[in-house]
């Protein structure tokens, strides 16, 4: 379906993974293919799926797993505060 709008490659930079990618980043982040699978709320098996080639994983399924990545990497360094800066907003006390 060449002609469909949706199809076109021009401004869209979204890509499939491919299997030897998405094994190596998920090594070096020291996550079992569980724990990968969890992150981006996926089966075990369709990770494993996706490592071994027989399916293709989605470019924005990738794009979460690099942002949870980021995420959980920033926030066990303590340098950064993805989602502001964590304050309790209820239960304040009144004076």
């Amino acid at each position: 379906m060449p002609n469909h709008p949706n199809r076109s490659s021009l401004g869209n930079s979204a890509r499939n993974p491919d299997p030897g990618e998405i094994r190596s980043v998920r090594i070096a982040a020291g996550l079992t293919q569980a724990q990968a699978a969890d992150m981006i709320y996926a089966t075990v098996s369709a990770w494993e799926s996706w490592e071994q080639g027989l399916r293709r994983m989605h470019p924005g399924l990738w794009e979460l797993f690099h942002l949870k990545i980021a995420t959980t990497a920033a926030s066990s360094s303590g340098t950064s505060k993805p989602y502001g800066n964590n304050r309790k907003i209820g239960n304040r006390s009144s004076d």
